[in-house]
This record gives C-alpha cells, sequence and structure tokens, in this order.
C-alpha cells in the first residue's frame, strides 16, 4: 500500500484530552474507521472476524497460541488489558450494538473495539474497568500524535501502488473482484483493508466511485465464497 494513501505510523491518533474527556477515534468516525482498518489489515494485527462465526479466523488464530479455536473464542477484546470499559470510557460509547458483544476503546490500537473479537495482540489481564487504570492508559498514550480537526486534514491520493497502476478507477466491477483475489492471494482482510479506504476517503467527495468499490467488495465475497462450496 502507498504511504502517499495514508502513514499509519505517522498518523498515530493523538489521545491527550483535545475538547473532552474521550479519545479523538471515539468522537470522530473517520479517525476510528481508519484505526481500525488498519488494525484489520496490519499482519501484526489482524482485528477480526467480520463475521463471528468464522471459524477460519478462529482456527488460524488459535494456531498462533498452540490451541484449539473453542479455547482461542475465550481469549478476546472482553478480557484484553487494553479493553476500556470504564465508567467514564462508556459515557464515550454510542451503546450497545448487538446481542452478541459490546463496545469497548482499544489503547493498543486507538479505536472502539467489539468485545467478541480480537487480535493477535491479545494479552491477559482485562478489561479496565475503573476510572483510575483507565487515566492511567490515557496519561500513557503517545505524546506527539496527529488528530483529524479542522485544522489540519488528511489529503487522498489514488493508489500509487507499483501493482495498481489505475486499476481501481478503469476495470469494471468483476475484473477488479478477480485481480485482487488474485493480486492479494485471496486475503478477505488485505482486499478488504484495500476497498475500505477507498471507500472512505472517495464516499463524500465522488459517491460514484466510492458505491463501485462497495459493489467490487460484495463481488470479492461472491466470488470467494463460491470457491469454498466449489471445493466440497
Amino acid at each position: 500500500m502507498s504511504k502517499k494513501i495514508f502513514n499509519f505510523k505517522q498518523y498515530i491518533i493523538n489521545e491527550k484530552k483535545l475538547d473532552n474527556s474521550c479519545p479523538v477515534a471515539t468522537r470522530n468516525l473517520e479517525v476510528n474507521t481508519k484505526n481500525r482498518d488498519n488494525a484489520i489489515s496490519a499482519p501484526h494485527i489482524k482485528y477480526g472476524p467480520l463475521n463471528l462465526n468464522d471459524e477460519e479466523y478462529w482456527e488460524k488464530y488459535a494456531e498462533k497460541w498452540g490451541t484449539t479455536a473453542d479455547v482461542a473464542k475465550k481469549s478476546n477484546c472482553s478480557n484484553c488489558v487494553a479493553f476500556d470499559i470504564s465508567p467514564s470510557m462508556k459515557e464515550c460509547m454510542p451503546g450497545s450494538v448487538d446481542k452478541e458483544g459490546y463496545l469497548g476503546y482499544c489503547w493498543m490500537h486507538h479505536f472502539k473495539c467489539h468485545s467478541a473479537r480480537t487480535c493477535n495482540t491479545w494479552a491477559t489481564g482485562g478489561p479496565i474497568d475503573d476510572d483510575e487504570t483507565s487515566k492511567s492508559w490515557a496519561d500513557k498514550a503517545p505524546k506527539e500524535t496527529f488528530a483529524l480537526n479542522e485544522k489540519k486534514k488528511l489529503k487522498f491520493h489514488h493508489s500509487d501502488a507499483p501493482d495498481a497502476e489505475g486499476r481501481f478507477r478503469d476495470l469494471g466491477i468483476r475484473a477488479l473482484a478477480k485481480w485482487l483475489i488474485r493480486t492479494r492471494k485471496g486475503d478477505m482482510r488485505k482486499i478488504t483493508g484495500s476497498l475500505n479506504q477507498q471507500i472512505n476517503f472517495n464516499k463524500k467527495s465522488d459517491p460514484k466511485y466510492a458505491k463501485k468499490m462497495e459493489k467490487v467488495r460484495e463481488e470479492v465475497k461472491r466470488i470467494l465464497n463460491k470457491k469454498k462450496k466449489d471445493k466440497k
């Protein structure tokens, strides 16, 4: 992925208090989405799964820890040392999301994460359920970081990665889906990360293009699901 699109290491979100006590990502959907998508696509994080019933994800996660998928599912965000559900943090959350879990704040990767999901950087010892511990994590957050606000905004550039060559715009939906599957070796997380970025940066300035990326994402899912069924 081109550094010109978005350098996540350079633009780590500033968790220090700006307008109120809530972290930036809990107040700005664009910031939260960027950080979450990075956590999904980064090989050392791999936040997921998108579908909690995705057994393939849990099996790969279990391999990392040398255990079974059923056991691995118990090591999730809800009991991670960096998962913040303190009273003060709950006031920053939008509320309940579904019957399968709830939202908390991840101090490792700076986004609102789901209690039933997990990632490769999971660490035992959580959750954070008191304001004093929450404050200690906030105090240790990066000092010199970037916060998205009205004075400084990120600029979007269409991917100029060596293998892109304008394909996102030029190829049709099915052709682009097949190309992404081939070049990303069928890794849905990598494909989703690429497409989500295109969608997020263009949904206001070029909604037609963003809609095309959404259709490509659905086509990728359709093709991959068909391949799975054909193998059975």
